[in-house]
């Protein structure tokens, strides 16, 4: 699929699982190795990461950078996603859930009332509390991760 500039993401395969996770919803997919899916890793899960916790930024230049939405770069991107990768992989392992299925969760409420800034943790501009606020960090115990937001990163167009 990489071949397809749509698709192209050489390290994560973001599009790629997008278009597995539907296919496989509709039968017209079947892994051979459920063991190596991981779900589609994009802006809101990695925001949702961050503000969980389950991904720490250490770098003050990076954290500064999420925290007033200047673009990273390709290196800093790659590497948030790759923690993300790896915690969301750990996470469906330990909790025994597919990863699609993680994703339709941590997706909804990442972009419902994570991408809100504040967050709405508790729903009162959404409606809908939450289900990660008693277990999140940036609700529970580190407001500062409230500040930061969801990675920006100049688009690539591959011809």
């Amino acid at each position: 699929m990489d071949r397809a500039s749509a698709y192209y993401d050489p390290v994560f395969h973001k599009k790629a699982n997008l278009l597995a996770k539907v296919m496989e919803r509709r039968g017209l997919w079947k892994f051979n190795d459920p063991e190596n899916k991981l779900p589609p890793i994009d802006y809101h899960l990695q925001n949702l990461a961050i503000k969980q916790g389950l991904v720490r930024i250490l770098s003050v230049d990076l954290r500064i950078k999420l925290k007033h939405a200047i673009e990273i770069s390709l290196r800093e991107e790659y590497e948030i996603r790759r923690s993300c990768a790896v915690a969301y992989k750990y996470i469906c392992s330990l909790a025994d859930i597919d990863p699609y299925y993680l994703d339709d969760i941590y997706w909804g409420y990442g972009r419902k009332n994570c991408q809100l800034s504040p967050p709405d943790c508790n729903g009162s501009e959404t409606g809908e509390p939450c289900p990660f606020r008693t277990v999140c960090l940036a609700n529970t115990e580190k407001q500062e991760l409230k500040e930061l937001k969801q990675p920006v990163l100049l688009a690539i167009t591959r011809y």
